[in-house]
């Protein structure tokens, strides 16, 4: 760790996993004014337009019974453990009210693209143990499936149901997200037209 957490303003924290911060990509360029912290919170394009294209298509393909939610929706999994996700998916029947804090029930499925956070203000020792280490405390939780998708080095995707294996694939293999709900990404950037333009 190059930084002494104490001197990072709350605003570029991203997640609270086991009581610790962890801190926006960017963080270091916002603390020696390269950049200021609205320019490190958006998403990239990419990333944008991933969350985009599989929100659309889910919520076409799921049932009614299901709630699809972006803008980084937040969990709260238990005391100083509160995480933000691309997407979450409800049944709508889990939800009991809405209100101004955190979800505090699992939701069914959870998408997340790329890592948001700087894995060298933490623990890890590489983007891999944070995806692994959260992906199995939302399942913890009682997230049913939890499905990352990377753009930085090679395009894969990983599949974490509750009670099975993992599996990683790519972003050409069709994944089901739910029952009678799978597609393939880049099958799906290619009907959208976007696919030269990445």
């Amino acid at each position: 760790m190059t930084t002494v957490t104490a001197d990072i303003p709350a605003a570029l924290r991203y997640e609270e996993l086991d009581g610790k911060f962890l801190y926006r990509k960017g963080y270091h360029d916002v603390l020696t004014g390269a950049k200021t912290i609205k320019e490190i919170i958006g998403s990239s394009s990419l990333q944008a337009l991933l969350v985009s294209m599989i929100y659309g298509e889910l919520s076409k393909l799921l049932q009614e019974k299901y709630i699809t939610f972006i803008s980084e929706p937040g969990l709260h999994l238990a005391h100083n453990s509160n995480v933000a996700n691309d997407i979450a998916i409800f049944q709508l029947s889990q939800i009991e009210r809405f209100t101004k804090k955190y979800f505090s029930t699992p939701p069914e499925y959870v998408v997340e693209v790329d890592v948001k956070i700087d894995i060298d203000l933490t623990d890890y020792s590489n983007p891999e143990d944070y995806i692994f280490h959260k992906t199995q405390t939302m399942l913890d939780f009682g997230v049913g499936t939890v499905i990352w998708v990377t753009t930085e080095g090679p395009r894969k995707i990983l599949i974490a149901k509750a009670g099975q294996d993992w599996r990683v694939t790519t972003w050409e293999s069709v994944v089901e997200f739910a029952p009678d709900c799978h597609f393939s990404l880049q099958e799906l950037l290619q009907r959208r037209g976007v696919i030269d333009l990445l």
